[in-house]
Parts: structure tokens; C-alpha cells; sequence
């Protein structure tokens, strides 16, 4: 783990190692944000969530840039609907660390895995989901019969819609929401098993830290990274897909941690 926390630091060389597999729903949720441009209408703001393993998504915040209390209400009653996941990935934008936002993280014992500083592509996942919501909005804002900027709500939330019951060959020739909502495929986490969790991916952490010759802030965050991942990992969540080229040593790694 230390050696793959040095390769985090290399960001760049590290995103064309590898490549993550979510496997199972339930378990970890991303959250982005971005701007839809209407054209003369203007710019508009969405707020995307999706459950990396069946690619579901939930209903997005699409208007005004919100503000940080927003971001963490539209959470919670994502939570309180849906149920809460293990892990939620986001960006190091302001609004998605907001306060409030960690206090819902908090409350329901979620572990935070923010993408390293200035690497939006760790967060790929979410960026492709972006990519597929605006190009289905875009589709239903043609059709549009009035100013649809006064129903953008409803054309984003139309369009997700759409999205959750498209077929996909990722998913074995079924829909996100078959998927999301398939009886007995999602794992259950107890408040005191979170408990366990996080005491055991800190375990790494500290074991990580006091191997490394170096400190500071960008480390530790590698750290709980690679933590994490290795958490998931090993329960069978995720499945790194290593390119062919790469260094003995870190696939070596990654093959027998």
C-alpha cells in the first residue's frame, strides 16, 4: 500500500495503471456537479448522484448553483429514500466538502472519498454519468414546446429516467434500475460495522504513514485513498483492471497486497 500511495502521488502516471470495476450496488454513491449551457437562455447548474455499481441514478438538483445546505438536504432524502451507502466519492469542490454536507456524511456513518487535488478523472465514473444526463437533456430541450428553462427540474429528471431503464451490456443486458433494485443483491452495513470499518481502513492508514518517509496533508489523503480501496477490494466491491504495461513491482502488489 505504501508503494501504490506513491504512485497515487503521480497522479497522471497512475490513472493510465489502472482502472476501477464496481461491482456491487449499494455500496458506493458519487456525487458531481456541473453547468448545462442553454445558450441563450444561460447556464444552468446540475448536481448528479449515482450508485457506481448499477450505475443508477438518483434525481438530480438542476437550476441555480446551490449552495452547500442544499447539496446536503438533497443527500439526505437520497439516503432516506434510497438507503445509505459505505462510501460516497466527490470532487474537492467547496460545495460537495460543504459543512453541512459532512454532517450528513457523518450521521449515517458514510466514509468520504474525495478525488486528489486537481484530478477529476479519479471521479470517472460520474464525469461519464455527466456526459450521458446532458446529451439526454439536450435531446428532451428540443423538443421542448416553451421556454423549458422554467421546467428544467422536470427535463433533468425526465432524462435520468430515461437513463435508469436503458439496457446496458455493462450490466448484462439489464437496466440500472433492475439492477439498483434487485432483492438481496445490495449488502447491509449496521452503524457498528461502519464502526469496524473505518477502524480498520485508519489501521491502514496509520500503518501507511509511518512507513513513508514523507508528511503532510496530500499523503494522508493518498493514504485514506488507498485505504479504501484496498478495504473494498478485498471484500470483493471493486475489481482494479490493470493495463499490460505496467511495473512488476506495483502489479506484483496489487496482485498479493
Amino acid at each position: 500500500m505504501v508503494e501504490q500511495v506513491r504512485q497515487d502521488l503521480l497522479a497522471d502516471h497512475r490513472r493510465h495503471l489502472r482502472r476501477i470495476e464496481w461491482v456491487t450496488p449499494g455500496v458506493v454513491w458519487a456525487m458531481d456537479g456541473t453547468q448545462y449551457d442553454m445558450g441563450l437562455s444561460g447556464k444552468i447548474y446540475l448536481c448528479n448522484m449515482q450508485d457506481l455499481g448499477s450505475r443508477y441514478k438518483f434525481l438530480p438538483l438542476a437550476g441555480g448553483y446551490p449552495v452547500g445546505e442544499l447539496i446536503a438536504e438533497h443527500l439526505s432524502e437520497s439516503i432516506d429514500r434510497y438507503g445509505a451507502p459505505l462510501v460516497l466519492k466527490r470532487d474537492n469542490e467547496g460545495t460537495m466538502n460543504h459543512l453541512a454536507v459532512n454532517e450528513v456524511l457523518k450521521e449515517f456513518f458514510i466514509l468520504p472519498l474525495n478525488s486528489p487535488r486537481d484530478y477529476a478523472p479519479y471521479n470517472g465514473a460520474i464525469e461519464e454519468s455527466q456526459r450521458e444526463l446532458k446529451e439526454c437533456l439536450q435531446e428532451k430541450l428540443v423538443l421542448a414546446m416553451s421556454n423549458p428553462q422554467n421546467h428544467i427540474a422536470a427535463y433533468a429528471q425526465s432524462a435520468v429516467n430515461d437513463l435508469n431503464h436503458r439496457i446496458r451490456p455493462c450490466l448484462n443486458d439489464r437496466t440500472s434500475c433492475q439492477v439498483f433494485f434487485q432483492a438481496g443483491i445490495k449488502p447491509t452495513f449496521t452503524r457498528r460495522k461502519r464502526r469496524e470499518i473505518y477502524d480498520s481502513i485508519m489501521e491502514k492508514v496509520e500503518r501507511i504513514l509511518s512507513a513513508m518517509k514523507q508528511s503532510g496533508q496530500t499523503i494522508r489523503e493518498s493514504a485514506w485513498r488507498i485505504a479504501v480501496e484496498s478495504w473494498l477490494r478485498s471484500g470483493g466491491y471493486i475489481r482494479p483492471q490493470i493495463k499490460t504495461k505496467v511495473s512488476p513491482n506495483f502489479s506484483s502488489f496489487l496482485a498479493h497486497e
